[in-house]
């Protein structure tokens, strides 16, 4: 990565599907708050936030305890299927809610991708939905 496309080797990409997507948001918070900065990218597919009953970090998130921008700093790219095995067409309601929560909280939503015909792991099925998530964190990473 470094000898290709210049890298900056101090910075990797955190990537949750499914359960690992929904704890992704307060994983990369944990990387802004201890001022780490280790994660130039989290790509966070399948895995939004439920609108009636979010997490508990979600919710202290929600009642202003880290403040306005707690993911000032923080990029992220995103992945929803409508046609999720388990969750059909509210999985992408979810994660619709996630990215909007976090642009208002301070993060920057380098990409979204609302596959109408995709799976659960369509990010990685679709290498085009791949290709862009890597190819952004090149873009993020490199001189």
């Amino acid at each position: 990565m470094q000898s290709q496309y210049g890298s900056d080797m101090r910075k990797v990409a955190c990537e949750g599907l499914s359960r690992g997507a929904a704890i992704s948001y307060e994983v990369t918070w944990e990387d802004r708050r201890h001022g780490t900065n280790y994660f130039a990218l989290t790509i966070s597919h399948s895995g939004g936030i439920p609108l009636e009953l979010p997490p508990p970090f979600i919710q202290r998130l929600l009642a202003g305890e880290y403040g306005t921008a707690p993911f000032a700093g923080a990029h992220f790219f995103m992945y929803c299927g409508m046609q999720d095995e388990e969750w059909g067409a509210e999985m992408c309601r979810q994660m619709r809610h996630a990215k909007n929560l976090m642009q208002q909280y301070g993060a920057v939503i380098e990409g979204f991708i609302e596959d109408a015909n995709g799976k659960h792991r369509g990010y990685h099925l679709n290498a085009q939905h791949h290709e862009a998530g890597v190819q952004t964190f090149i873009r993020l990473t490199s001189d």
